[in-house]
């Protein structure tokens, strides 16, 4: 069985949906609260109660499990509020997952870093070799963790695999999972809501948007994939930036076919954000036969209307 922690969360409950539905294996979900909308969602899934700051029982959240995808993570905002309580869930909470998954001989542990560990703002060109300037709590709770998981699942049964993700694009499976401050979504829910796109950052700024489905796909094989020849750290994302205007034409663009909708769009920064171009080298990737496409449409398309039909009927998040 495969236990995705965090399944409620943002990109844990599309993982559930889509593994779920490719394999015959059971896929269970750790999650902290059950939402409503879980089970209706994900009916082939199961779910297990766990609170990874407050719960010891590693050992009966892993009963059964032979691989483990972990997700759980306190998000950017809030490791900036309580950062001791980042380390307490982004790290410590990794390290005992990981030690338990040892301790189990779990086949195969996943663990969903972040490209945010190479430092703010990503700039220039980024592989796995590129040093970590991690500052943020956020970043510096992931990268904690990623130690944590290469010391303790050295030399054991258990592989890991951990993948730096950069900026995932896709509609959640409600409107309720709190997703709602990453770049992608935040604009969407104005576009529908004010027919305007406010832009905090630079038209010029360069960033790494990879579709959730293609996330999935990636998953799905390094779960199949022989442990000797997929472990270790690798970025994942598209391989192709766009800038943050690229990014506002496509998303007006298909606002316009879907909606009818031309919003207006407002930008922050100044022109010497035009410097700081970035390729998210996804090469080494690449060589396990790996094609990560690079086309939003799709989930941009399924973001946009998800989001009219929810924010128009009921315009703030409960």
């Amino acid at each position: 069985m495969i236990l995705i922690t965090g399944g409620s969360g943002y990109l844990g409950g599309r993982l559930a949906k889509y593994i779920s539905q490719s394999i015959k294996e059971k896929v269970i979900l750790s999650v902290r609260d059950r939402p409503d909308y879980l089970e209706k969602s994900l009916p082939n899934c199961e779910f297990r109660r766990f609170d990874i700051a407050k719960n010891k029982d590693f050992n009966r959240l892993l009963e059964n499990i032979t691989e483990v995808i972990h997700l759980i993570s306190m998000n950017a905002g809030d490791s900036a509020s309580d950062p001791i309580m980042a380390e307490k869930v982004n790290t410590q909470g990794t390290y005992k997952l990981a030690k338990a998954s040892a301790k189990l001989g779990i086949k195969k542990f996943i663990y969903f870093s972040t490209a945010h560990i190479y430092g703010s703002p990503l700039i220039g060109r980024i592989d796995e070799t590129t040093s970590t300037e991690a500052t943020h709590p956020y970043s510096l709770t992931h990268l904690r963790a990623e130690n944590c998981i290469q010391k303790v699942l050295k030399d054991t049964d258990t592989n890991h695999v951990i993948l730096r993700l950069s900026n995932a694009v896709g509609a959640p499976l409600s409107k309720n999972v709190n997703c709602w401050m990453l770049v992608v979504n935040d604009i969407i829910k104005q576009l529908v809501t004010n027919h305007s796109m406010k832009f905090s950052s630079s038209k010029y700024i360069e960033r790494d948007f990879i579709p959730i489905n293609e996330i999935s796909k990636v998953v799905l094989k390094v779960i199949k994939e022989d442990n000797q020849r997929f472990t270790g750290i690798y970025n994942l994302g598209s391989g192709s930036s766009l800038s943050l205007e690229s990014l506002s034409k496509i998303i007006s663009h298909r606002a316009k076919e879907l909606l009818e909708i031309d919003p207006e769009i407002f930008f922050s920064g100044n022109r010497e954000d035009s410097n700081n171009s970035l390729v998210y080298s996804i090469k080494k990737i690449n060589r396990h036969g790996i094609k990560i496409a690079n086309d939003l449409t799709e989930e941009i398309d399924q973001l946009i209307i998800k989001s009219h039909d929810w924010f128009m009927s009921s315009p703030e998040i409960k």
